[in-house]
């Protein structure tokens, strides 16, 4: 499962960085969890 994502914000291995993206695309193998609202 390969997913492109629009308006991310990416989060620092420690947690005390973000920076907001335009776009991204993750490879599947990279994904450990998955998390989509009801909406």
């Amino acid at each position: 499962m390969n997913i492109h994502l629009r308006e991310v914000i990416c989060t620092s291995k420690d947690g005390d960085r973000f920076w907001r993206m335009p776009e991204c695309y993750i490879r599947g193998n990279t994904i450990k969890y998955l998390r989509v609202p009801d909406e």
